[in-house]
């Protein structure tokens, strides 16, 4: 990898985890290096063919991340390419950075955020600089691309590796963000340092046995931990839970609260060290011509077709067909700048190591692999992306729509006991709708959940 970093030790490191891949591979041509184009696919069958080649003049095996390689040769994942292209944040977080670039500071003991007001919080960042990694991951926090409240009608599904699909959830999603409210202040000032980072509503609307049942979630902009209320059917009441629900696992599925959108406040990590800069392939939907103009069709952005019956039509976007029946078939995978950080867990994580990709353009968190408390890979998790225009059909001064990136699908593997969980988000996904404070709350719990 040409990262900022000497990443010799960490070739070294992953050589062992596909190694298996690169030497058992068998039965392709020996030609010197080919180019690989947008739309060819690597698999199983030409992997070892493909890591020889290059793509948009860059040598294939250093923009395949090895625990995907490994994936590819052990389990038959697939990657089809596209080509890159600049997924930039909305013009209003832009135009925020720009106004507050470089106020917020970071305490490197206890790594709190504070004169903190908008857009990405560290515009400048130093590869010297010994918070580098603790300034990724609050870029990735506040710099988020999807805007203040995504909401939308999504999917669980749970996924036994070796037999298929054991249940499917229906569920809404609700997140209203506190901090960085650019669709809202701007052009106006935005506060500093909210005391609310954001509230979370999650209701499951099937199946019968789980319907009514939720959750009411406050994360507050501090070290505290985030309370969190749930709804518990049996007897009809609000219960809250304990402050360390941030480790607990999300229902029945293979998610810590941790895992989803990397969850953590900063703080509750021992530290965050940054072991590369570099290229990488990630799962983008590509934007389409005319989405600037305002031109999108919807259907593109979503995770499943919520109208379709069959469950290999329904979840198209996967394949239901073929075990381990968890991997993706789209989105393309494109070239990214990415940073790879390593976040140093505390010793009451079930994680002892993981190690997070973040983008280094729109910040968004694409993927993780995760380890046990004996130091053995446990899990890998990684999101797909597309394009999504807003509720608010904000239009620049340059006659340009706003368009915001939010997650397709948000998928994690736990290959201990080779099962699976895939989060997809259907057509009726909405960022920067007409969402009031209130719209997300523990009344709002108790309404719904009644």
């Amino acid at each position: 990898w040409r990262g900022v970093l000497d990443m010799r030790g960490i070739r070294k490191t992953w050589a062992a985890a596909v190694s298996a891949a690169l030497l058992s591979a068998a039965g392709y041509a020996s030609a010197g290096a080919a180019e690989l184009k947008p739309g060819d696919v690597i698999n199983q069958a030409n992997l070892k063919q493909a890591l020889e080649s290059t793509f948009e003049g860059m040598p294939v095996k250093d923009l395949v991340h090895p625990r995907l390689a490994w994936q590819i040769e052990k389990y038959g994942l697939t990657m089809k390419l596209g080509p890159s292209q600049s997924m930039p944040a909305p013009y209003r977080l832009r135009e925020l950075t720009k106004r507050y670039k470089d106020q917020a500071t970071i305490d490197p003991q206890t790594l709190v955020l504070s004169n903190y007001r908008g857009g990405q919080a560290f515009a400048t960042l130093d590869p010297a600089d010994p918070m580098l990694g603790a300034k990724v991951v609050w870029n990735h926090l506040l710099g988020r691309p999807e805007g203040n409240q995504p909401s939308g009608l999504d999917t669980l599904l749970l996924i036994d590796g070796f037999s298929g699909v054991d249940r499917v959830f229906s569920m809404q999603f609700t997140r209203y963000y506190g901090m960085n409210r650019f669709t809202e202040f701007y052009p106006n000032d935005l506060p500093v340092d909210p005391p609310v980072y954001y509230k979370e509503l999650l209701f499951f609307l099937a199946p019968h046995d789980i319907k009514g049942l939720g959750t009411f979630a406050l994360r507050h902009n501090s070290p505290q931990y985030e309370d969190v209320w749930a709804y518990v059917k049996a007897v009809r009441r609000i219960r809250r839970l304990s402050g360390g629900a941030w480790l607990d696992p999300v229902g029945g599925t293979d998610f810590l609260r941790d895992d989803i959108r990397f969850n953590a406040y900063p703080s509750w990590y021992k530290g965050f060290k940054v072991l590369a800069k570099t290229k990488m392939l990630m799962m983008n939907q590509n934007w389409p011509e005319g989405i600037e103009q305002g031109k999108w069709d919807r259907a593109m952005a979503r995770g499943f077709d919520k109208d379709q019956v069959n469950p290999i039509q329904r979840f198209h976007r996967h394949d239901l067909s073929n075990a381990p029946y968890w991997f993706p078939v789209e989105p393309t995978w494109i070239p990214r700048d990415v940073y790879i950080v390593d976040a140093l867990t505390p010793p009451e994580h079930p994680y002892s190591k993981k190690i997070a990709v973040f983008d280094a353009e729109n910040w968004n968190f694409y993927a993780s692999e995760t380890f046990d408390r004996k130091g053995e890979f446990w899990k890998w998790q990684m999101q797909g992306f597309a394009p999504f225009l807003g509720g608010d059909d904000f239009v620049g001064p340059d006659g340009k729509y706003e368009v915001y990136v939010s997650e397709m699908h948000d998928n994690i593997y736990d290959y201990q006991r080779m099962h699976g969980t895939i989060y997809a988000s259907s057509a009726d996904r909405w960022l920067n709708s007409n969402l009031r404070d209130d719209d997300v709350s523990l009344t709002a719990l108790e309404a719904q959940a009644r």
